[in-house]
């Protein structure tokens, strides 16, 4: 129950977040002046063009468009040719309903303006939106092992104790027989008392 309460509060608060895109012209050194807002309504992204402080033209094509999106007091930014202002699709990238980038290219259709027009950004722009994808952990397992032919090598059964140590056990046996066989021979040689001498 709480986290569908929750899930609704996000929606609530996803649907009712708006912010303000910024633009410029790169080269002319000029702050960015606002261009829009962009608000979130049922999952998609509604652009609002902005009435004060419009942008002058630019003839100059080589010059850098700039557009930066405003999320707190932070500025997101993209740029592109100053001749694709007027045709450019904005796409948003949101990671947990929050953008953390923004991408700006002109559209398949759009075409350079010659350096003798002037360059005036469109009121009117395409917004699309793309969520962060969660990807699965990889798997840490050991990789195969392949012979030359591509099958499978299985590996050998791990020896037993006995497999293993046998040597040192017999070495032990051997050298623990060894000396039980000398203890007896000790006894046998020191053992015995020197007979009495006759009287």
């Amino acid at each position: 129950m709480l986290a569908a309460i929750a899930l609704a509060l996000l929606a609530v608060q996803a649907s009712a977040a708006e912010y303000t895109l910024y633009h410029r012209y790169v080269s002319s050194g000029a702050e960015f002046v606002p261009r829009g807002t962009v608000s979130f309504d049922n999952g998609a992204a509604v652009f609002s063009p902005s009435s004060e402080s419009p942008l002058s033209s630019s003839s100059d094509d080589s010059a850098w468009y700039q557009v930066a999106l405003g999320v707190g007091s932070d500025l997101i930014t993209a740029s592109t040719r100053s001749c694709f202002a007027d045709s450019g699709v904005l796409t948003l990238h949101l990671t947990d309903d929050r953008p953390s980038g923004i991408e700006f290219k002109p559209s398949d259709s759009a075409a350079c303006a010659s350096s003798a027009d002037a360059v005036l950004p469109s009121s009117v722009i395409q917004v699309n939106i793309k969520t962060a994808q969660k990807v699965a952990s990889p798997s840490l397992a050991a990789p195969r092992v392949v012979d030359t032919t591509g099958q499978t090598v299985v590996p050998e059964p791990e020896k037993t104790f006995m497999q293993k140590y046998w040597m040192y056990i017999v070495a032990g046996m051997l050298f623990l027989a060894t000396q039980m066989s000398d203890e007896p021979r000790g006894q046998a040689e020191g053992g015995g008392d020197a007979p009495a001498a006759a009287k």
